[in-house]
């Protein structure tokens, strides 16, 4: 800003569509939206520029370094913040435990890993009937033979 309380006008240019605008330069830093295709963007002076970049790298490699260390958690499951509601994985380490959600930083706890019980496997017949079903054929079986040995002799 000049000392005569005017604003010098800082030439952007959007990096989706290429429009060419002015904003003024008390917008430095501060994200600002195309008026051609709604993208964000952050007009930087050339001093703020150098700042600005490595804020976007170190932040980019930071979180480069979480997705590895994510991969190499192993395994994971599904969590939900109660809080803000952002669904994302997490190590099935953390379950049964609090964690910081990545979102809103609001401490919340892990569900456990919700076990599948087993299915039974249905028969035809209920267990009850089948044990029935042996008795009597035993039974008949033996009537049978003492049928045979009376009727043979």
């Amino acid at each position: 800003m000049l000392a005569t309380g005017f604003t010098v006008p800082l030439q952007i240019q959007c990096s989706a569509c290429g429009h060419q605008g002015t904003v003024p330069d008390h917008y430095v830093g501060k994200e600002v939206q195309c008026p051609k295709c709604q993208c964000l963007l952050v007009p930087l002076t050339a001093d703020k520029m150098e700042n600005y970049a490595a804020k976007v790298l170190f932040a980019a490699q930071a979180r480069s370094e979480e997705v590895i260390r994510e991969e190499a958690a192993g395994p994971e499951i599904p969590f939900a913040c109660p809080f803000c509601g952002e669904a994302y994985q997490v190590s099935e380490d953390l379950a049964g435990k609090k964690i910081t959600c990545r979102n809103c930083r609001e401490a919340c706890k892990v569900d456990k890993r919700k076990e599948k019980k087993a299915r039974k496997r249905k028969t035809g017949y209920p267990s009850n009937l089948v044990w029935i079903y042996i008795v009597l054929s035993l039974v008949f079986l033996m009537i049978g033979l003492v049928l045979g040995r009376l009727f043979k002799s």
